[in-house]
């Protein structure tokens, strides 16, 4: 190491001269920014302990003096901290100056010099503990080592200097209290803030000069990374450290891109932008708006200054003929520097006029069977240069003839319309047709604007001033699953030509509280004779159940028909309550029997009671046929089902009863809904009907699936259709319970417990091979073969359907979350089964029907055999007004077209490098 007065140099980091832009923090003063920051003691030390302890609460105690100096300067608010022993010292200096290029001479013009720092010591046997620049140092005879760093550091990234100022008077005992100066902190800050706006220099020269400069050094070695040289002066007290590029050159942004929106052909584009030099040193650039050719103007700006400048520039050289509607659209011009650019658009517009481009391919006409509309939407944009009126001209013309006059006429309507638009907003015209003045038949629609006729007629711009597409009426379409579209008054036939809901399977255990056997009639009805108690006889018969629970118990009886006494007496419980009695507790129970005095009995199809006949006993058949007791070793249950009819928003219910097979749905209640239970032993084959004449709009098949709260017994009957000769005891619902799952069309909103329909017409007429679900039941297939004359089956198995029959397939006994449940693992189709869409759920459940039903076993839905529908639609009227005008109303929208341009002026102030300097004194009192 070198003395007397000779400098020692260290060089921290590899090669020099770059000049990376780096983000710095420069705080000079977080310290002392804000003011003078007085000390106030308040913790003694104790004379009392050894070197090393007093040592140790000094260190203690600068701790909390440097803790309550940061909280000063944090909050502004006055701080105690501890100043018992200690003394107040002016030693130490803070130089700082922006340069270009490394000097001998520390005299730098402008330059921030600190002095002093100001130092508060505590003298100990053999060291002394002082608090300086904010940091902590301990001097002994081996030299000064640093306690605690102040906070300046470099690290090639980020500089911060934050070093601390204090001044003292006569402080006297052990109190002293810290407040701002602001006076004298700004005086220093606009001291460094002018040596800093006023240089155009990016290096940083700063030297400390200190009695505890080895501790310096010994910090800076530690705290600066990069491009950093310190050198080190013992004799002089100095350390100095020069950092090349620690802050950009000028660094100039463009903002606020303002220009003309429309401009017209040949014209001029004005535009202004702000231009910000967001570097750190002054400096003068070019700013260039370029579109050709380029506009040029410089600006000169200290940092942080701004500017706002003024463009204008020719397009001619973009322009071609007027009548070349292809140079008509949006152009980018950008606003440049060297490191910045902001692009927005202007749009080149037809001159001195409007013209309202139609888009051609746009042109689209929809049916909304609802309202009795069709409507149409064309978009067109106004390229022009102003908003001057055009008319529009909507034509319809079709090859249907009617007698107008007693004159055979082709159907034909124009309509002429002024509009208005602004320049360069995307618009649309929209227009409704009343529905009703169209008969069925092909039609062609054509949409005109009146624009300059010298450009219409330019080659390739015709279409941009005539639009035109076909489309058709028909009397009846699928619209969602499950509904079909009336667009023209007709006379529509619906139908529920069968239901196939049921559960069937072995014993009869658990699906009744009812007999194991019954009587059959062979070759006659029940009500053909009677049963008659006679010496002769082999029949007998218990009551069901076979005991009564209580003495005011009844045997079971049913709704459908059941046997009872010829004379009206009726069965009575006899018996006695006998004590029963456990080992914690007592309790009675009946016992007891049926008595019922009776020698005849014969068949109600009212009702009557159901009994559990045997073979032997003194009971006997008078009457036609023969009787047989058949023993049930099958059952076969009738899910209760009911069915409607929506016509547009009125909806009809179904009912197998009554004349007319109908009633409002809004008419039946809770004790009357078993009467519509369409899904009943012996009519699943019934085909219940509705029509209604002169109908518009929507017409859609519902049904619903409801839980049974009673099961009665309603016949028996054989089979081996299960494999085997068996005997099926069926039962039926006599009390409904609550509704399970509906199932209905018209684009409502899917949910767990939403069923499934499917639609199919004369052009999607394929009907899949679906299972049914058990032996005795039908499939699909089957049910549409039964059902109608109206439908047949193709070779193929598919229905053939007239262009206006539309046939619905509905699954009840299965809704949206079984769905999920069951085929959630192996369904890979193209449809949502989660959606709450029912149009794409409807999708989904026929595609598992039709594809994945065998891939999981356990399951016997989706089969879509539960109710089937068929709904025909008869024509439309012939009249037609050529007088009226369909056209209701042309409305013209549209949304203005935005010539910001996204990407462009990315250049961020911390790309420059963010300094905040600032200065600051404390003074200890």
């Amino acid at each position: 190491m070198k003395e007397s007065g000779d400098w020692l140099r260290t060089t921290i980091g590899g090669k020099r001269g770059l000049s990376p832009q780096v983000g710095l923090i420069l705080l000079f003063g977080m310290v002392a920014i804000v003011g003078i920051l007085v000390l106030v003691a308040g913790m003694g030390l104790i004379d009392s302990l050894e070197s090393e302890s007093r040592a140790e609460n000094t260190r203690n105690s600068m701790d909390v003096m440097d803790h309550g100096l940061a909280t000063v300067i944090g909050t502004g608010e006055k701080q105690e901290v501890p100043f018992e022993d200690a003394q107040y010292k002016e030693d130490g200096s803070v130089y700082i100056a922006w340069v270009n290029a490394s000097s001998g001479k520390w005299d730098h013009k402008p330059n921030a010099t600190i002095n002093p720092l100001g130092t508060i010591e505590s003298e100990l046997e053999g060291r002394t503990i002082a608090y300086q620049g904010g940091g902590i140092w301990e001097q002994t005879s081996d030299g000064t080592t640093v306690y605690s760093p102040p906070t300046i550091r470099y690290d090639n990234n980020s500089l911060t200097v934050e070093p601390v100022q204090i001044e003292a008077s006569d402080i006297r005992g052990g109190e002293a209290i810290a407040e701002i100066n602001d006076e004298k902190a700004e005086n220093l800050a606009a001291q460094i803030e002018e040596a800093s706006t006023e240089s155009n220099g990016t290096n940083l020269a700063l030297q400390i000069e200190s009695e505890y400069h080895e501790g310096w050094k010994q910090h800076f070695q530690s705290a600066m990374e990069g491009d950093v040289d310190i050198d080190h002066n013992p004799s002089e007290n100095q350390v100095r450290v020069y950092i090349e590029d620690a802050r950009s050159d000028a660094l100039f942004k463009v903002s606020d891109l303002e220009g003309d929106r429309i401009v017209s052909h040949n014209g001029d584009l004005s535009a202004n932008a702000t231009v910000r030099n967001i570097g750190h040193a002054q400096g003068a650039e070019n700013v260039t708006l370029s579109l050709n050719p380029e506009n040029k103007t410089e600006v000169e700006l200290k940092p942080g200054e701004s500017v706002t400048k003024p463009f204008t520039v020719p397009v001619d050289s973009i322009s071609t003929e007027k009548t070349d509607l292809d140079q008509y659209g949006a152009y980018t011009y950008n606003v440049s520097t060297v490191n910045d650019s902001v692009e927005r658009e202007f749009f080149l517009s037809y001159p001195n006029t409007s013209y309202y481009e139609l888009r051609d391919d746009s042109l689209n006409v929809t049916e909304d069977p609802n309202n009795g509309t069709v409507s149409l939407e064309v978009g067109f944009l106004n390229i022009g240069e102003n908003d001057e009126e055009r008319n529009v001209t909507i034509g319809v013309d079709s090859d249907q003839q009617v007698e107008d006059d007693g004159e055979v006429v082709d159907v034909s309507w124009e309509s002429t319309t002024p509009i208005k638009q602004q320049p360069w907003n995307d618009s649309t015209i929209t227009s409704t047709i009343n529905r009703s003045a169209l008969p069925d038949g092909e039609y062609n629609l054509t949409v005109s604007i009146e624009n300059d006729p010298e450009t219409c007629s330019a080659a390739g711009n015709e279409r941009t001033c005539n639009a035109s597409t076909e489309f058709e009426i028909e009397g009846g379409e699928i619209g969602d699953p499950g509904e079909v579209i009336i667009t023209e008054p007709a006379n529509v036939s619906t139908s529920v030509i069968g239901t196939e809901i049921s559960a069937e399977g072995g014993g009869t255990s658990g699906v009744k509280p009812t007999a194991d056997a019954t009587v059959v009639i062979n070759g006659a009805d029940e009500t053909d004779g009677s049963m008659v108690q006679q010496g002769s006889g082999n029949l007998g018969f218990s009551l069901v159940p076979s005991e009564p629970d209580a003495p005011d118990d009844e045997p079971e009886m049913t709704s459908r028909g059941g046997w009872v006494a010829t004379d009206g007496t009726t069965p009575e419980a006899e018996g006695e309550w006998i004590r029963e009695c456990g080992i914690f507790t007592c309790w009675d129970e009946f016992e007891g029997h049926w008595e019922w005095d009776v020698d005849e009995l014969e068949w109600s199809e009212d009702g009557g009671y159901e009994l559990n006949w045997h073979e032997g006993g003194d009971w006997s058949w008078q009457g036609d046929g023969s009787a047989e007791v058949v023993e049930f070793d099958r059952y076969k249950r009738w899910a209760p089902v009911t069915a409607s009819v929506t016509v547009n928003e009125t909806e009809t219910q179904l009912t197998p009863q009554g004349e007319d097979n109908t009633l409002p749905a809004d008419s039946i209640d809770d004790d009357s809904i078993a009467e519509h239970n369409l899904n009943t032993f012996g009519t699943q084959k019934e085909v219940w009907n509705y029509d209604e004449e002169n109908v518009t709009g929507t017409v859609s098949i519902s049904s619903t699936y409801w839980n049974c709260n009673r099961w009665e017994y309603a016949g028996v009957d054989s089979s081996n259709e299960s494999g085997y000769d068996s005997n099926y005891y069926h039962l039926e619902c006599a009390d409904f319970g609550s509704e399970i799952t509906t199932a209905e069309g018209g684009g409502n909103e899917a949910d767990s417990d939403t069923g499934f329909v499917m639609t199919r017409d004369s052009d999607r007429n394929n009907l899949p091979e679906i299972e049914e679900g058990y032996p005795r039941q039908r499939n699909v297939t089957e049910v549409f073969e039964d059902g109608t004359d109206d439908i047949e089956l193709d070779e193929n198995g598919n229905l053939t359907l007239g262009p206006r029959d539309f046939a619905f397939m509905m699954e009840v006994t299965m809704d949206q979350n079984g769905l999920q449940q069951v085929y959630d693992h192996v369904y890979d189709g193209d449809y949502d089964l989660y959606t709450d869409n029912q149009t794409e759920l409807f999708h989904a459940a026929w595609d598992i029907g039709e594809n994945y039903r065998d891939n999981v076993s356990g399951t016997n839905d989706p089969n879509y055999n539960d109710v089937i529908g068929f709904v025909q639609v008869d024509g439309g009227g012939t009249y037609v007004n050529l007088e009226e005008n369909p056209f209701r109303n042309v409305r013209v929208d549209g949304e203005s077209r935005d010539t910001s341009v996204e990407g462009g002026g990315t250049l961020d102030s911390d790309e420059a490098g963010t300094i905040s300097v600032g200065a600051g004194s404390i003074v200890i009192s």
